[in-house]
């Protein structure tokens, strides 16, 4: 049982710093109920009636750190500072592919160490990317890899504000610079269902434009790509490092590729999804320009 918080309290503490950097000091911090109320000098804060004094002499009061791009699931991985540093990022990946829990009493178990971690950070507020612990409704929808329904029901919805906003951002885009190939990078659950609005948008304007997925989220979660319906937003999702996957990609839509030798690609064909690897190499590392 958490302790009763007194309902005014001051602390009294060596200094206080914010964004700005130092604040006062010493310093008093007057809350109510929780809530800061004022930060200043000891003097200039004074006695307030029926508040709790803790003295914290030779202590830094600051406000909280927010993360807002964790990824908790991944809290229980040891090594992997060392991995990248010694085996480069490949192994790094593999490492992660392969330690990332994916039932919910592992997913469970690694969310609340890196809420542990956190907190001894000094981090009071954590948005968390793929741990499905903290998610917003569509990135809920979009972790569910047991089926596309809930996904695909709200993509056929009407559009909300957001969605409008970002239909209308998107035909801009479209009308400004008339592309016929459009590349969507999906990094994490929550931005699954904004990319398949975009294509969706895209599709509506012009059914003749390319779209094609990619990202950190499609390479760890869509590996075994099998969801046809997924293709009524996008035409390609391309796997792991995009550069020669989006070459292959354009020298098929000028002609100088048949669609067999497309390089770690998802299509669909005949209402089914087909994975086609024509092996090659890929561009260095310090060519890519990134």
């Amino acid at each position: 049982m958490e302790p009763t918080r007194p309902a005014a309290e001051v602390l009294l503490a060596g200094c206080a710093v914010d964004g700005a950097g130092l604040h006062c000091a010493p310093a008093a911090v007057l809350l109510r109920q929780g809530v800061v109320q004022a930060v200043g000098a000891p003097e200039h804060i004074g006695s307030v009636a029926g508040a709790a004094v803790r003295h914290l002499p030779g202590t830094v009061l600051m406000p909280p750190f927010a993360n807002a791009h964790a990824h908790l699931d991944l809290s229980r991985i040891t090594g992997l500072q060392q991995v990248m540093r010694e085996q480069g990022f490949w192994a790094w990946l593999d490492r992660v592919r392969t330690g990332r829990p994916n039932d919910e009493a592992g997913l469970r178990d690694a969310v609340a160490r890196g809420i542990e971690l956190s907190r001894v950070g000094g981090v009071a507020w954590v948005g968390d990317i793929a741990g499905r612990q903290s998610m917003a409704s569509f990135e809920s929808l979009a972790s569910s890899q047991a089926s596309f329904d809930a996904l695909a029901q709200a993509l056929a919805a009407p559009r909300n504000l957001m969605d409008q906003l970002l239909h209308e951002l998107t035909l801009k885009a479209m009308r400004e610079h008339q592309p016929n190939l459009v590349l969507l990078s999906v990094p994490f659950p929550g931005a699954v269902y904004a990319a398949l609005r975009i294509g969706q948008s895209i599709k509506q304007h012009d059914p003749n434009v390319t779209v094609c997925l990619g990202g950190g989220y499609v390479n760890t979660e869509l590996r075994a790509l099998r969801e046809p319906r997924l293709f009524e937003f996008v035409d390609v999702v391309t796997l792991d490092a995009g550069e020669r996957p989006v070459l292959a990609l354009i020298e098929h839509l000028q002609g100088k590729r048949s669609p067999q030798r497309l390089v770690r690609s998802y299509v669909r064909s005949d209402d089914a999804v087909r994975y086609v690897n024509w092996a090659e190499p890929d561009i260095p590392f310090d060519e890519v320009g990134t």
